[in-house]
């Protein structure tokens, strides 16, 4: 199966796509209402960091918002609307002395002791704004509106172009398909798309092309679906030309790899030039990166940009991604790979828009003038990459190369056994019976599965006597289960560092993966599990992937026969037993995980808290429980 314009949708005229894309934003909407919080909190502490940024540090007395996973739970990164129209970010969560940290631009009005009610995560006024925002720009026919239209009602039509030499880029240390990848960031007239597997180099690839880009004094908006992938892209682009440092204006709040980025930041950019006006700033610099939503926010909403470049253009639903490409005036640029991690997408919304802009844009056939795939794969052992090379031939692409990699630390060791052995980098552990269950977790359900989640450990601890557990990634699909795997190991190891989700891996790299499917049945392994994400699971791996899972429920899969063929071909069978005991400790440690998520953290009614809570406000030194409203009374026993 590849990649074609009927198996995404068939033939629908422009103004059918457009009234999808509004009943698109209508479902979002309600799905986002759903998810709103409303809370009460207490400000215990308040930091000037500078005239222009205020750190704020909150209390409240509500558990639930320090629940690991649920909508209904605080996470760093998460936007609140404060009184008096004050909006922040949470930097820092303290869960347990129920604390969490508020970044504020500006002056703060607040008061310390004040207690105020919160909002949490505006997404159906973030959707409005975003709707309101395409279509405003549809409404203004930008340049780039022919060729979306062409793309989703199938009419497109373009001239071949012929790439010139550059002498520039002959010189550079890229190859042959990363040379022409740069050329065509260059010289395209109007849109150019870049197919970029995992390793092989996408982002490196990119770098060049934005510093090239700058060389020819164009104004350029680098944005994408997430932080982190701006925050990589630009460090890459910093290490590679320290010189277009100067050049860069970093948007809105940074992902996991920030601190590299502090000089280019709004926020310090404010700070160097206190006589010009926010206005004045953003057109001072010619590279603005940011995701993007916060293409909707005021500052930004009248900006265009010669270029537009997206990075990670398989992640953003199609709507969202057309923010960004419509304020294009000469081109834009998409980067990415529509097989990993896809769109999420409101439910009964339409199954085209399911699929990213990208993958649409590379189904056209007439695409193919404007279109370049990375080929040559630097990251993992050969071995590993067959699977995926092969699915990836299966939908188009012309399949990975595999290029020299580095030498495994696993072969420095005398007499390994197969755990460890470097000349089987691709292990599975079968498991027959179907011992996963469903239980909620936060407010929706999550699949866990003890056995696996034993097997996953132990498994750990073997490569933990040899190697870092920073070079380990524990991963699995559902929530519930990484964070059982996480409680297993001591916190001393900081545990959530390498247990988590396969969706919050993506762009990463380790040098051990072990993978717990987690669902062992067909009908869950083909909608939780799906290609997309083991193709993300098992590409982060350099030297060995360890596959944990039912084997025969997979072969039911038609989506993972590539990875099963090449799984049975190049990998090997790693022998496992574990004694009942150990299984029966990791159900005892659910069960106390399930219980203790069932418990309240409220004051009772005679105004004493109960003892668990107790537990949690001693924390909190006494020189600020008193500016706590509220605070509940410690009975001394």
């Amino acid at each position: 199966m590849s990649f074609s314009k009927n198996h995404i949708f068939g033939p629908q005229s422009w103004e059918k796509r457009i009234q999808d894309i509004q009943d698109f934003w209508e479902k979002s909407r309600k799905e986002a209402y759903k998810k709103e919080l409303h809370f009460y909190a207490s400000l215990v502490r308040i930091q000037n960091l500078s005239p222009y940024a205020t750190l704020l540090t909150f209390w409240t007395e509500k558990q639930s918002l320090f629940d690991l996973g649920g909508s209904q739970s605080l996470h760093i990164g998460d936007y609140l609307q404060l009184p008096e129209q004050r909006r922040g970010y949470i930097q820092k969560i303290l869960s347990h002395r129920r604390e969490f940290e508020v970044f504020l631009e500006g002056n703060c009005p607040f008061f310390e002791g004040q207690k105020m009610e919160i909002r949490r995560n505006h997404l159906a006024f973030l959707y409005e704004n975003k709707e309101a925002l395409l279509e405003e720009l549809i409404s203004e026919k930008p340049p780039m509106l022919q060729y979306v239209k062409g793309i989703l009602d199938g009419t497109l039509q373009l001239e071949e172009i012929k790439l010139e030499d550059n002498k520039d880029i002959e010189s550079l240390p890229l190859d042959p398909f990363q040379k022409i990848a740069v050329l065509g960031m260059l010289q395209t007239p109007d849109f150019w798309l870049l197919w970029g597997p995992p390793g092989t180099g996408k982002t490196f690839t990119t770098a060049h092309g934005l510093h090239f880009l700058l060389e020819q004094g164009k104004r350029i908006l680098l944005a994408s679906h997430q932080h982190v992938a701006i925050d990589s892209l630009l460090l890459k682009l910093i290490e590679l030309y320290p010189q277009d440092g100067d050049k860069i204006l970093r948007m809105g709040y940074g992902g996991r790899s920030t601190e590299g980025l502090a000089p280019y930041r709004f926020l310090q950019r404010r700070e160097e030039m206190p006589e010009k006006t926010e206005e004045e700033i953003l057109q001072s610099f010619p590279l603005i990166a940011t995701t993007l939503s916060s293409l909707a926010s005021p500052l930004l909403w009248e900006e265009t940009f010669d270029i537009v470049v997206e990075d990670e253009a398989g992640r953003p639903p199609l709507p969202t991604s057309l923010l960004g490409i419509l304020k294009a005036q000469e081109r834009f640029i998409l980067i990415g790979d529509p097989l990993q991690l896809s769109p999420i997408v409101p439910r009964k919304a339409e199954p085209w828009l399911s699929h990213s802009f990208l993958e649409i844009a590379l189904a056209h056939e007439e695409t193919k003038k404007r279109k370049m795939e990375l080929v040559i794969h630097r990251r993992s052992h050969p071995k590993l990459v067959q699977p995926t090379s092969r699915l990836y031939q299966l939908h188009g692409h012309q399949g990975l190369q595999v290029s020299q990699v580095t030498s495994s630390p696993l072969a420095e060791l005398e007499d390994p056994d197969l755990l460890f052995h470097p000349e089987y980098p691709l292990l599975y552990v079968p498991k027959k019976e179907k011992t996963a269950k469903w239980y909620k977790f936060g407010e929706t359900m999550s699949l866990v599965d003890p056995l696996e989640a034993v097997m996953a450990y132990e498994i750990a601890l073997e490569f933990g006597k040899v190697l870092s557990y920073q070079s380990l990634w524990i991963l699995s699909p559902f929530r519930l289960q990484t964070y059982l795997m996480a409680s297993l190991f001591r916190k001393k190891h900081n545990p959530m560092e390498f247990v988590t989700t396969i969706d919050q891996t993506q762009g990463g790299e380790r040098d051990i993966v072990i993978l717990s499917l987690t669902a062992d049945r067909k009908t869950t392994l083909e909608k939780k599990v799906d290609f997309h994400r083991l193709n993300v699971a098992l590409t982060r791996a350099r030297f060995k992937a360890i596959i944990i899972g039912n084997i025969w429920e997979m072969m039911e899969v038609r989506h993972f026969e590539p990875f099963l063929n090449g799984l049975l071909e190049n990998g090997k069978e790693l022998p496992f037993q574990i004694s009942p005991y150990s299984l029966q400790k990791v159900k005892n440690k659910l069960a106390f995980i399930l219980r203790k998520r069932k418990k309240t953290a409220f004051p009772s009614k005679e105004g004493h808290s109960s003892l668990a809570v107790l537990e949690d406000l001693s924390h909190i030194p006494r020189k600020e429980r008193s500016l706590i409203q509220g605070f509940p009374r410690i009975k001394k026993r």
